[in-house]
């Protein structure tokens, strides 16, 4: 018939870059609006992976 539709598909994986990054927007739009407190900033904690464990003990720096 000589028409074309290009019809993409959500893999709905984590794992995926692309439905990751929409997760994510979805997350933070949901947390923000419904859980958040209305403050002047964010507290974020993450973990650090084990192969980059050794180079922050290592360069250690004083807090000041």
């Amino acid at each position: 018939c000589g028409n074309e539709y290009l019809l993409a598909f959500s893999c709905k994986s984590r794992i995926c870059s692309s439905c990751l990054t929409k997760h994510m927007l979805e997350f933070q739009m949901f947390f923000s609006e419904h859980t958040a407190l209305k403050v002047p900033h964010r507290h974020f904690v993450f973990t650090m992976p084990k192969i980059l464990r050794r180079y922050f003990i290592l360069l250690h720096l004083p807090v000041i």
